[in-house]
């Protein structure tokens, strides 16, 4: 296939994802979740800083973006999910990159497994996963396609910037870029160190701006927290199960085809790129499995799954080294149905089915749309919907400018989950505590501060059904109960809408 042809395929493959997923601006968000992914650009946009102003267990170059984003395009949650929707695609090219060694064909069917797990009615939030894949996997495509100086610049440089977003993907974005540098020359391996430090250097600022004391803080932060989000891995039965079954089984053929490829000639540039992508699914696995939810597995199967067909057709033309284009093409196609069919199918083959009939039949999926001062957020029921809408002007009508806001649980000797998206939907309140998001073991502990900013705060939005956001790990240990004290002390309760009680402070 010509140049222009596997571009003009590429471009295709790019648009479809886009059409398919364009249901997803107007389908409803996870509270939490995407109302960080909303709240905090909005937060820089108004001149805090992240780590320093409030809490995030990420770095701050997603939130860098969005908050650009919103600059030059407004603070809308379109803009918000267009961003995901360019990191989205940025991940489908750089997976048709890599996969594009082993032909077109096997090309495109990597660029549709991977469509199809980035696909779901309520995935297009503009999280730092899918900003640091977009940046990761494309400083790996950059490589694959590439052997030039400034090629090893730009993917050091890219490598650089998805450690920006998540710093915890530091193993697996060094351990796929060895294989690039053991096989270029001393001026390559040099160029890619420049390009990474260059891609890691707003660190130095950041870090500068947030302080020791904060630093410390996030990481004694960290140390608590982690032990209230470990999940169990799943029973292998269950779609999640499957899934991990996909992922291991992915990043296992691809160390094993490009170990076999080296080992016959060091200088195999598919060996190379198979091993590369393998030791990258690898350097995953913890964060993987450290919470094996959709969340986590999703975002850890796109490569390992979407190579799949690629690593058949390598493994077909070893078995049999006259495999003609057909052949290959038939193994990439049914190794694609294979996943789809049997693969985790309702993580895979129902999401894209979801995305489909919102597109084909608009209103299969609805959503129901709270607006107040610009600002719009979408539910999956009507009843949640009036809820939050009613309670948001329950505030607007005694707020000023300026005063501060807290949302969390009814009881707030647990912080495992937040309505964060509430923030966003007020915008002229400012949130009362660094704890913006919740987690469980942070607010909730002794010494966190907590305490004091809630007695600050001018207003409180608590939601009752947040009381049993339990999991079973650390989450289920409570917190000290000075903050249920300063509620009922200092706060009156203005209004109930559906689980969320609406309170200012008394006069």
């Amino acid at each position: 296939m010509t140049r222009t042809l596997t571009r003009a395929l590429a471009a295709g493959l790019v648009l479809a994802f886009a059409l398919l997923a364009s249901s997803s601006f107007e389908a409803a968000g996870p509270g939490m979740e995407e109302g960080i992914a909303l709240t905090y650009p909005l937060r820089i946009v108004e001149g805090d800083w992240p780590h320093r102003d409030f809490e995030t267990f990420y770095g701050p170059g997603d939130y860098w973006i969005v908050a650009g984003a919103f600059e030059v395009f407004g603070s809308s949650l379109v803009t918000e999910r267009a961003v995901g929707l360019v990191f989205r695609g940025a991940i489908l090219l750089a997976v048709f990159a890599l996969a594009l060694g082993w032909g077109a064909f096997g090309a495109a069917a990597a660029a549709i497994v991977a469509g199809m797990l980035m696909l779901g009615p309520s995935d297009l939030g503009a999280y730092p996963v899918f900003c640091s894949l977009a940046f990761g996997l494309g400083a790996l495509a950059v490589l694959a396609r590439s052997r030039s100086g400034r090629a090893h610049l730009l993917s050091g440089f890219l490598a650089g910037l998805a450690l920006l977003s998540r710093f915890d993907f530091a193993p697996a974005m060094v351990l796929a870029l060895l294989p690039f540098l053991h096989a270029g020359d001393g001026a390559a391996r040099k160029r890619l160190g420049v390009g990474f430090a260059a891609g890691l250097s707003p660190y130095v600022l950041h870090l500068l701006v947030v302080g020791p004391d904060k630093v410390e803080k996030l990481v004694d932060d960290f140390r608590a927290f982690v032990p209230g989000r470990r999940l169990p891995l799943p029973p292998l039965s269950t779609d999640r199960g499957q899934l991990v079954v996909i992922i291991c089984l992915g990043t296992a053929l691809l160390l094993l085809v490009g170990v076999r490829a080296l080992m016959r000639d060091r200088r195999d540039r598919l060996g190379t790129v198979a091993l590369a992508s393998g030791l990258f699914c690898a350097g995953l696995l913890p964060y993987v499995f450290s919470r094996p939810d959709e969340s986590h597995l999703v975002p850890g199967a796109i490569l390992p799954a979407s190579m799949l067909p690629v690593v058949v057709v390598a493994l077909l033309r070893e078995l049999r080294p006259g495999a003609s284009t057909r052949a290959a093409a038939v193994a990439a196609a049914v190794t694609v149905l294979a996943i789809t069919l049997f693969g985790a199918p309702e993580l895979v083959r129902g999401r894209a089915e979801s995305q489909l009939r919102a597109v084909v039949g608009p209103g299969w999926s609805a959503a129901y749309a709270v607006e107040n001062r610009g600002h719009t957020f979408y539910f999956r029921s009507e009843a949640e919907a009036d809820a939050v809408r009613a309670a948001v002007a329950d505030v607007e009508r005694r707020a000023s400018s300026g005063d501060s806001i807290f949302v969390g649980a009814n009881d707030l000797r647990r912080t495992n989950y937040g309505d964060t998206y509430l923030y966003y939907l007020l915008p002229r309140l400012k949130p009362a505590s660094y704890f913006v998001e919740l987690n469980p073991q942070t607010a909730n502990r002794a010494g966190s501060g907590f305490s004091g900013e809630i007695a600050r705060a001018d207003f409180l939005i608590l939601n009752r059904r947040l009381d049993f956001f339990v999991e079973d790990n650390a989450s289920k240990k409570l917190g000290p109960a000075r903050p249920n004290e300063i509620v009922r002390e200092r706060f009156c309760r203005i209004s109930r809408r559906g689980d969320l009680d609406v309170y200012r402070r008394c006069r």
